[in-house]
C-alpha cells in the first residue's frame, strides 16, 4: 500500500520535540529566559542549547541588535 514503511531516504522522527509556552522580557525588552514544555522556565542560553541538541521545536535566530533568541516553527503561537 502506498504511504507504508519508512521510504529510502526519509527521515521520521519518533520523538516529539518540545515547545516554547512564553516567554520573559528583561527591563529592555530583551527575552531573558522561555518556558518550555517539560522543562519550565529556563534561561535564553539553555534554551538555545535544547534547541541545537535537536530537543525543543525552535530556531535560533539573531537580532538586529546581535542577540540570539528563540522562534517557534511556523503554525505554532508563542503566548
Amino acid at each position: 500500500m502506498e504511504g507504508w514503511g519508512a521510504k529510502k531516504g526519509t527521515i521520521r522522527s519518533r520523538e516529539k520535540k518540545a515547545q516554547i509556552i512564553d516567554v520573559h522580557f528583561d527591563k529592555h525588552g530583551i527575552i531573558d529566559s522561555y518556558q518550555i514544555e517539560g522543562y519550565g522556565w529556563v534561561s535564553k542560553e539553555v534554551g538555545i542549547e535544547l534547541t541545537e541538541a535537536g530537543k525543543v521545536d525552535a530556531v535560533v535566530c539573531v537580532s538586529s541588535h546581535q542577540h540570539p533568541f528563540l522562534k517557534g516553527r511556523p503554525k505554532h503561537a508563542i503566548s
